[in-house]
């Protein structure tokens, strides 16, 4: 193999493309870097059974149901745009966040439009790192409930 092909040589130490398996297996063509994955077409019944099934569904129907499936999606709330999160418990409420608002507007005494903004972010911060607080000990609480249970 020296000479005209040198460049498919492999100094020793470099591995073969088929040894990062073990011997014997062959590759496995539907997931290997994508190369022959194969995707079945949906039939027409399937798509039109579908659309059947999907018109059954029909979601919460009480007021106190769809306030709770609104927050489905909310896991911790971090990246929220509202910065109030009604998670059934009140323990985030716009009258809260305005006291902390108030006060640190009256810590700061801002001049002046950008002051102001900025006030409103650190009141931002520390809103979402009470709530960033609150998730931390519900999971350690919820842990050490799942370790009691065991």
């Amino acid at each position: 193999m020296s000479g005209e092909n040198s460049s498919l040589e492999l100094t020793s130490g470099q591995a073969r493309p088929s040894e990062g398996r073990p011997p014997g297996k062959p590759i496995n063509k539907q997931t290997h870097f994508g190369v022959g994955s194969i995707k079945k077409a949906v039939t027409a019944r399937k798509i039109q059974a579908n659309r059947q099934n999907a018109l059954k569904s029909t979601g919460p129907k009480s007021p106190r149901g769809k306030k709770y499936s609104r927050q489905n999606a909310v896991k911790h709330g971090l990246f929220a745009l509202d910065p109030f999160i009604c998670d059934g418990a009140d323990t985030e409420t716009r009258q809260h966040y305005h006291q902390l608002l108030e006060h640190l507007a009256e810590s700061y005494q801002p001049v002046g439009a950008a002051e102001q903004l900025e006030v409103e972010r650190i009141a931002s911060c520390w809103w979402k790192l009470g709530r960033a607080w609150r998730y931390e000990n519900a999971e350690i609480a919820l842990g050490h409930a799942n370790v009691a249970i065991r």
